[in-house]
């Protein structure tokens, strides 16, 4: 993974004061203190001889997390989902599609990220939003308890299906508190608790890339903006989406390309640039795809979990991994 360097130091930044409205870029300062900096790009960098920025890839868990074993999940599992680690309860939490007749956000829990279990809601399964999919959960610390967690998903109970956002106090039992834009196809999110809003990630009809959307109740969204990303083969990028980790200045993107899971950075929310590494974040074998993965990686104990799709040459989903 990208080096960090624990020492105090100061650096100019153009960053958006993003409102639900687009926002226009102002110079502020940003004291990052005694933070770890993450050198993913050249942005912290002065001056470097002899010295490369080298990506190390994931190491993949031998196995599977988690694969389609219930009546209720059909055709198979993905992400199309989310997994946090919900520090109060010392409890790993994942949210994740189960394509049947209807596509249905399920809920697993597990006490070490590595073994699962589906709990029995109460219905005699661990369906917790029926006509749904993409689920994108993020859990606020700071938000009020009955809205702990906060999801962005595809709502398929509309004529026209709409992505629509959610609130829960347990991750479980869910209220919806409105809709962004209409359409079908992938969509991530993820809080940034430095900006303090919620950025979502679309991938629009009408373009060839990502768009952005941001807001900060989850109720009324900015409008869509086209994400130009600079220094890439964007052949490489398919109409899909991209998982999203903001960390303090910086947020990083990982794309879903076909080749694997790629990398892009931005410090404004505007133009996504690939620092240029040769080789994918994660690379798929065994004549394997990785169609999707995990809203956001999960950062816990000094390393990043990435939960992803594996599925087959057909595109049909065998199951969900771990790097």
């Amino acid at each position: 993974m990208p080096v960090y360097l624990p020492r105090p130091c100061v650096l100019i930044l153009l960053l958006p004061s993003l409102t639900v409205g687009w926002p226009l870029a102002s110079a502020v300062a940003i004291d990052v203190g005694l933070d770890r900096q993450l050198f993913v790009d050249q942005a912290l960098i002065d001056y470097r001889e002899g010295v490369d920025l080298v990506l190390h890839p994931g190491a993949v868990h031998p196995g599977l997390m988690l694969a389609a074993s219930m009546p209720w999940e059909g055709r198979g599992i993905s992400l199309g989902g989310s997994v946090v680690f919900d520090p109060a309860e010392a409890l790993w939490k994942m949210w994740y599609t189960a394509q049947a007749e209807s596509s249905r956000i399920c809920y697993a829990t597990s006490a070490d990220g590595i073994h699962w279990q589906r709990p029995d809601l109460g219905a005699g399964d661990n369906v917790v939003l029926p006509q749904a999919s993409w689920p994108s959960v993020m859990l606020r610390a700071s938000a009020d308890e009955g809205c702990r967690y906060s999801m962005v998903c595809v709502e398929e109970t509309q004529p026209t299906p709409v992505y629509a956002s959610f609130t829960s106090p347990d991750g479980i039992s869910w209220t919806r508190c409105g809709s962004t834009h209409e359409g079908v196809g992938p969509i991530t999110a993820a809080w940034d608790a430095g900006r303090r809003m919620c950025l979502a990630v679309y991938t629009p009809a009408e373009t060839d890339g990502f768009a952005l959307a941001a807001s900060t109740d989850l109720v009324d969204w900015s409008p869509l903006a086209r994400l130009p990303i600079a220094g890439a083969d964007t052949r490489t990028l398919p109409p899909r989406s991209m998982a999203l980790l903001p960390l303090g200045a910086v947020c990083v993107g990982f794309p879903w390309r076909q080749d694997g899971i790629g990398l892009l950075t931005t410090r404004d929310l505007h133009t996504w640039r690939d620092p240029g590494f040769a080789e994918p974040v994660l690379a798929p074998s065994g004549g394997l795809t990785i169609p999707s993965t995990a809203s956001s990686p999960v950062s816990h104990d000094g390393r990043l979990f990435l939960y992803y799709t594996v599925a087959g040459k057909d595109g049909r989903p065998t199951g969900i991994a771990l790097a």
